[in-house]
């Protein structure tokens, strides 16, 4: 483990403090294999998303209580503002 880094998930997170969000799933059971099949992962409406994505929508798909707990992991598992670099793969 390098140094100055928190193991997580199995994952060295550089720069990250321990808190009880980092630990969260410390103690999970994972199972040995996938657990779903191809079709527990298909939409039960699998056509064409272009009618959707046409007008942009500006909506928060997670709980405030959610979205604060990820902040609060966030700011232990991530460098400080103008202390690192991030790459944002999701915005």
């Amino acid at each position: 483990q390098a140094v100055g880094a928190l193991l997580v998930c199995g994952v060295e997170v550089p720069n990250a403090r321990e808190s009880p969000a980092s630990r969260a799933l410390a103690a999970k059971a994972w199972p040995a294999e996938f657990p779903y099949s191809a079709s527990d992962l298909t939409p039960l409406d699998a056509g064409k998303d272009e009618l959707f994505y046409l007008l942009p929508r500006f909506v928060q798909h997670a709980a405030v209580e959610a979205r604060d707990e990820l902040g609060r992991f966030y700011s232990c598992a991530l460098p400080p503002p103008g202390e690192g670099d991030v790459l944002d793969l999701c915005s």
